[in-house]
């Protein structure tokens, strides 16, 4: 099967309510426990938060691409 790919567009509107972003997040990345073992993103390299958000969601750093970083998001393992 092809890999899930995650994607979101942070418009001028939502740079507004910071605190609401990282609550999103937070839902985001929940929801991803969830609901899948491994995702990927694209970091938007005309968004210089990019990394950040998609750090602060769980996902790390896998490799790079002609069009960008790509990170990595794996379901926590408890052990």
């Amino acid at each position: 099967t092809d890999p899930y790919y995650a994607f979101a567009n942070m418009t001028q509107a939502m740079r507004e309510h910071p605190k609401e972003i990282v609550r999103v997040i937070q839902g985001f990345s929940d929801w991803l426990s969830e609901n899948y073992e491994v995702v990927y993103a694209l970091a938007d390299v005309e968004e210089s938060n990019a990394p950040s958000v998609l750090q602060r969601a769980g996902f790390k750093y896998y490799s790079n691409t002609v069009q960008g970083d790509v990170y990595k998001w794996h379901r926590p393992q408890f052990h």
